[in-house]
This record gives structure tokens, sequence and C-alpha cells, in this order.
């Protein structure tokens, strides 16, 4: 069996949990469901081998990485040694432990994409998947003396060609049977970790439902099959129970340099991130330099399934839920704009707490200082002001302090909503920032001025939409006037 699930989604637990399973340890499960369902227990002998925990770009960690893994078993199986390829030595020990113990042998394979995707970009790939393909390959000529195969991973490459010849490999990454085998679902949230639920309710002052809702805001909405079965992200749960805290976990402790590498390569923004359609075959049908980046941010988790069209066999891909939007979001302002992701993530909480507060002059300061550290050459070019190309390279300009502004906002949190370009009857508001209390509508101008910004807000009637706001927030009409020669703002205005 192969089966794919992002990082840090239990898929090394499974491993370890088969492992004892399969060593006959039934004391492990006393209480469990496994502990009446098997009758025998027999006592298999189990090759587990982990591919994570390396950097395989350097000459020879590959060779040194498997070399150790096998090293682990041989003795105890009595191997020969004298072997040299990865291959014959997986092979042989593969045969010596079924020999030995009279039972088959159960291979268990963590992480076995980790060389893959440390060397995506790299020379040494090749190297990598030409020593992975005749390791792999001993699987194929071992079923003989093979009870169970169970290799996990983030990805599954169609196009590297290192499982070969391993016809009878089942993957039950799609599977519905197995959609829950990894994370955690809405049942087993509200039930083996109801303690920990109320716990946190209590901290924030919440209720029961409220604590749950957020729970699900933040980290639900991941699906691994048609059957759209929720499932939350196990480490960012375990984590904020901990820490009594929302906080994006998951994103922030990942391998961030692998999305930014992708999404700089390919020139993504984050709307290209929402609603795309795919068949099942562009899901395990990639490498890491194709050209069609979304269905490798699936397997990596930054994107879910969200809907299945059964007439079309079709699968709409999407962000899962805040953390991850927030994250993204944060992560593609920093790449976009070229700024530190750690001092972005600071300035951004500030920003959020003085437009909370309605302190206006200091957020547009700090907003100010946020566009000052970006690099000169991350504007566009507005030379030649006074031409017809002048006046394109301004708007483009407008366009980059717009989308800077809306990335930010997008990070704002799980409880506000923002929009940009949103239409009505008579025009688009440049941006609009909904939160529970208030609702913001952004007009930008290059080398405008204020009255100018806020007469368009009133002409178009942007605000109109809200005036019978059910939850009664406060509007607020925001002018906003970004200069062409210092490229950062000059001067702003707020009606309530």
């Amino acid at each position: 069996y192969f089966l794919a699930r992002p990082r840090r989604f239990g898929k090394s637990l499974l491993v370890s949990t088969l492992e004892a399973y399969f060593q006959g340890r039934k004391e492990l499960f006393k209480g469990l469901a496994m502990e009446s369902l098997e009758k025998e227990w027999v006592e298999y002998p189990v090759i587990s081998l982990s591919m994570r925990g390396s950097t395989f770009k350097q000459d020879g960690a590959i060779e040194g990485k498997i070399d150790a893994q096998l090293r682990r078993y041989e003795d105890n199986y009595g191997c020969t040694k004298h072997l040299v390829g990865f291959g014959d030595r997986f092979q042989e020990l593969i045969t010596a432990a079924h020999h030995k113990t009279g039972h088959k042998t159960v291979v268990l394979i963590d992480e076995y994409d980790a060389p893959l995707l440390d060397t995506y970009d790299s020379p040494m790939q090749e190297h990598v998947r030409d020593v992975l393909h005749d390791f792999y390959g001993a699987l194929k000529d071992s079923d003989d003396d093979i009870q169970f195969i169970l290799l996990t991973g983030v990805t599954k490459f169609g196009q590297v060609n290192i499982f070969s010849g391993l016809n009878n490999l089942q993957d039950i990454s799609l599977d519905a049977r197995y959609e829950a085998i990894c994370g955690i679902t809405e049942e087993e949230l509200r039930t083996a970790m109801r303690p920990s639920i109320l716990e946190f309710a209590e901290s924030l002052n919440l209720s029961e439902e409220e604590m749950v809702a957020k729970l699900k805001q933040m980290y639900d909405g991941y699906h691994f099959s048609e059957g759209l079965t929720d499932i939350y992200n196990p480490f960012s749960l375990i984590y904020a129970f901990a820490q009594k805290k929302l906080g994006s976990y998951w994103f922030s402790t990942g391998s961030m340099t692998y999305l930014v590498d992708l999404v700089e390569k390919k020139e993504y923004n984050i709307d290209d991130f929402k609603a795309n359609v795919y068949s099942i075959e562009d899901f395990y049908s990639q490498r890491p330099d194709s050209k069609n980046l979304l269905p490798i941010l699936y397997q990596s988790g930054y994107l879910t399934i969200r809907d299945y069209d059964a007439d079309e066999n079709l699968y709409t891909l999407d962000i899962p839920n805040n953390e991850v939007a927030g994250g993204i979001s944060l992560l593609m302002a920093s790449n976009y704009l070229k700024t530190n992701y750690e001092e972005s993530r600071s300035e951004v909480k500030e920003m959020y707490q003085l437009l909370r507060t309605h302190e206006f002059d200091e957020f547009f300061e700090v907003f100010k200082a946020f566009l000052t550290s970006v690099p000169y050459n991350s504007h566009p070019s507005t030379k030649d002001a006074p031409s017809t190309a002048g006046k394109r390279q301004r708007r483009q300009l407008e366009k980059f302090f717009q989308y800077t502004m809306y990335l930010i906002f997008r990070f704002f949190g799980s409880d506000n909503r923002s929009f940009v370009e949103k239409c009505n009857a008579n025009g688009r508001a440049d941006i609009i920032l909904e939160t529970p209390k208030d609702i913001f509508v952004f007009e930008l101008k290059i080398d405008g001025t204020v009255d100018e910004a806020l007469n368009q807000i009133e002409e178009k009637r942007y605000s109109d939409e809200y005036k019978n706001d059910p939850k009664r927030r406060k509007i607020w009409k925001i002018a906003a006037i970004f200069s062409s020669e210092t490229r950062t703002i000059e001067d702003w205005k707020v009606v309530e």
C-alpha cells in the first residue's frame, strides 16, 4: 500500500502503530478495538525504515542514509554483508528475515519521498532518483517473502519512475475507506478531545460550541477523498490545546522555502490558490519542476479537496482553513515585497491592533515604515510619468500598493474578511475590510488628493451595502494617497 498525506499529519504514528501490531504487541492495544478484532496476534519480522531527517543535497548523503537504515537489521537476521548494491542488500534482508522467523516480512517505509523533495531543485536529484530506484526495486523482487508493505510520503511523483514494476502497490491516498486514517475527525475531536476543548474554552471565556467553531475555522477543512469527510490538522490541534492559543503551528513549522521557491518560479498570486478544478490524474502525475503547481500544493497540504463532481470526475482544490490562508497570505506578501517573513509578521500584527482601536494615524505610520523596508526594485517603474506609458505605470504602481494592502489584510485573522476590487452597480471599491465591529472602505490614489478619493467613495456609493448591516458595525471611509516619487504613503484621511 501507498499513502500520501501532508507533513505532520500522523504518518509516522501510523507506521509505528502498524509496527507494534505486526510485532504482536497485544499489550499496547489493551482497551482498543484491535484487542478484540485480532484473534491470533502473529509476530512477524518487521523492517521499519524512515527516509526523513537528512540533507540529501550533499555527495554520499543518500547512500549514508540507506546504509544506516539497513545496518539496523542486517546483524539481527544474519545477512552476509558481502553484497554491494542497496537493492541486493535490501532483498537479502527481506528474505533472511522470512527464513529466520518462519513468517513473511513486513516492510514499512516512512517518508519515502523525503530525498526527492529535498533535492527537487538540485543537480543531485537525478542521482538520488537512481539510488532510490535500485533500493525500492527490491520490493518488486521479494514478493514471495513479503507479508505486507506500507510506504508513506507527502507526494507521489508519477514521472520519477522509482516504483517501476511494483504493479501491486495500491495507492489508498484518495480511497474513501482510508480518508480518516490520519488526522482528527469531528467525532474524535468532540469525544476523545472534549476535556481539552472544555479547558481551552474556559481559558478564553467561550462556550464549548464557540470553541469548537473557532477550532473548525482555524484547523479543519481537509478532505482526502470524494467522501469529503472533514479532517482537522492533528499537529496544530495538539499545540493549540497545549498553548491555549489559536496559532499557526503547522504552517510556521513547515519547509516554507519549498513553497516560496515554487510560487516565485511559477509567478502565482494569492487568488490562484482558490477554487481550481482538476482531474484525478493531475494529483499524482506531477514532478517538482512541473508547470502545473497547484496539485503539488495539494499534496503538500496547502490546498485540499473542496468539492467533487461525480459526473465529470473532477475535483475542486481550495485553501483548507484560516491557518493556511493566513500563512500563505503573509508568506506571499513577504515574497512579493522581498521582505523578511518574521519581521512582516510582527508589523502586520501591530497594524491589525491599531486598526481595531481606530488609531488610524499610527496605522498608516506603521504601514509607511513597512513600505519603506520594501526593496526599490520590487516596485513597478514609474519613469516618464507625463507620457501615456507613465500613466499606465502609475496605474501598475497603484495596483502594487493595492495588492500589498490586500495581502496584509488577508493575514488579519479568521474573524475578518477582505475584498479587492469589490463591485457594485456603480464601480469597484479598491479594498474593503470587514471586521467583527467595523467596515473599512479604502480608496487608493497615486499622486492624487484625499478629497478626490473620498468623493469617489461617495459618488460610487461603495459603502451603501453596509448601511443596513445587521451587526450594526461602524463604517469608515478611508482615502490613502501614494507618491510615485517616494513610493510610499504621502497622505490619508478617515471619515466615519
